[in-house]
């Protein structure tokens, strides 16, 4: 089983469409030639949505410290796998409790995963197209206006990372992204209810575009809290976390864009 997230899925999809190979594949010890391998889409959305095949024995990278390999006859799955039908029809394969590591896949696991990938469905197969980057790193940039669907998956997978932190902490999380109250979560426990917002960054700097909105919310609200995550998109995502306080001490805001009215209006 091979992990893949948002910025993997355009050399994904380039390779399988010209048939080429693509290398330095982060996997497990244990691979070798000719392995056919699971491709897992861990972000946004939790899914089997590829196979390939190892066109080599996995190698140790003393620069990455991981072990890596080349993928060849990469091909997209008709109907990918979700996690809730892998939980649902392989309760005892315990892999699917987290889902964060590569693995090595038991010949019966991957017997019924190939059935359930033949399976019918309506579902078409969501793949995000993204521009190749030079460069799997993250950069040492904050975020700006960038493309829209670039920032979509970027903030949910922010808000992704930050909910899943909250609930292993057994907090309580509701989503108020839809209903522009100023914050996108609901967290609480049995002590604390925050508001929080959530920042995703692309890159190192915890730079962000943020609306007047939530800035009056961040001075008024005094349970609202800011978790930005920069590298959200890469395998080593980092949440800094502010208070609404600490939003205002530690932050130089800068206006970016104005509403033009009529003078006299």
């Amino acid at each position: 089983m091979l992990l893949a997230g948002p910025e993997d899925i355009a050399d994904l999809d380039r390779v399988s469409k010209s048939g080429r190979r693509l290398k330095n594949w982060i996997c497990t010890k244990g691979v070798c030639r000719g392995d056919r391998l699971l491709v897992y889409i861990w972000r946004p959305e939790h899914k089997i949505a590829a196979t390939a095949v190892a066109d080599c024995d996995a190698w140790y990278d003393d620069e990455s410290g991981r072990y890596l390999t080349t993928l060849r006859e990469v091909h997209w799955l008709e109907n990918a796998i979700t996690l809730e039908e892998m939980r649902e029809g392989l309760p005892s394969w315990r892999w699917t409790v987290n889902c964060a590591s590569r693995c090595r896949v038991p010949a019966k696991v991957a017997e019924s995963l190939w059935e359930l990938s033949k399976r019918p469905t309506d579902l078409a197969i969501n793949r995000e197209k993204k521009q190749p980057s030079k460069s799997r790193s993250s950069s040492r940039k904050g975020a700006g206006f960038g493309r829209a669907e670039s920032n979509r998956i970027v903030e949910q997978t922010a808000v992704n990372l930050v909910t899943e932190d909250f609930v292993r902490q057994g907090y309580t999380v509701t989503s108020r992204e839809s209903e522009n109250v100023g914050y996108d979560l609901d967290v609480s426990n049995d002590i604390d209810e925050l508001h929080v917002e959530v920042k995703g960054v692309s890159g190192e700097l915890p730079e962000f575009i943020i609306t007047t909105n939530e800035i009056k919310q961040s001075k008024s609200d005094q349970a609202f809290h800011l978790r930005v995550v920069t590298s959200a998109t890469s395998d080593s995502p980092e949440i800094h976390c502010f208070t609404g306080k600490q939003l205002k001490s530690l932050f130089e805001l800068q206006p970016i864009t104005f509403r033009a009215k009529r003078k006299g209006k």
